[in-house]
């Protein structure tokens, strides 16, 4: 635990949005790589009683004191990708939605097809009224693992994901029309400096051409 001792935990409480990017940006050091990172049996067996501890704060619905158990099983090493889901989930429901996307991110990393880390995700992204990243990653959770409480909330967020897509479609067209118009103006207007050119050029040539019998 040489890098945790190394790095100093920000002095908000464990539950604040500061401690826990903190610990999620130190804990990714811990991801467990075959042949490089893996638990001894003690950590393993501290790991298993943080978990246990948070999965009874969680049945006591003690969200806060679960998220400090699941910090705690997190920072011993090797977090998988489930690990962080579930501290996600817990700190989506403490209202935390932007510590819980990193805690996605994180499991994201680990396994993309996390069905947990695109479902939270999605869900934080919604209260954050990230649309596209929502309908992105609800789509994506559904399809990986069809959640019936989930339908509700994809069916929201894919209503105002359309209607800014169309809003995003008008102004790409206002654009391009705008472009279009100002690319003819500006054809026009090189036609007319073009045709000019060629009638002084003309007027030229005929005076040249008067003054040889001159």
């Amino acid at each position: 635990m040489t890098v945790l001792t190394q790095q100093k935990a920000p002095k908000e409480p464990y539950t604040s949005v500061a401690y826990c990017n903190w610990l999620t940006t130190l804990s990714q050091y811990y991801y467990f790589i075959p042949g490089e990172v893996e638990l001894t049996d003690e950590q393993m067996d501290a790991q298993n009683a943080a978990k246990g501890e948070a999965q009874e704060a969680i049945e006591d619905g003690d969200n806060a004191k679960a998220v400090e158990c699941m910090t705690k099983a997190i920072a011993v090493g090797g977090a998988t990708a489930m690990m962080y889901g579930k501290r996600a989930d817990l700190l989506l429901k403490m209202k935390k939605p932007k510590a819980a996307i990193l805690d996605c991110d994180a499991a994201l990393k680990l396994n993309p097809e996390s069905a947990k880390a695109h479902k939270v995700k999605g869900l934080a992204s919604r209260y954050l009224h990230n649309w596209a990243d929502a309908h992105t990653h609800i789509s994506k959770a559904m399809a990986i693992d069809f959640d019936d409480s989930l339908e509700d909330a994809q069916k929201f967020v894919d209503k105002r994901w359309k209607e800014i897509q169309k809003v995003e479609t008008l102004k790409r067209n206002r654009a391009e029309l705008l472009k279009e118009r100002q690319q003819k103006k500006l054809r026009k207007q090189r036609m007319k400096e073009i045709e000019k050119a060629k009638a002084a050029q003309a007027k030229r040539d005929a005076e040249a051409g008067m003054g040889e019998y001159l």
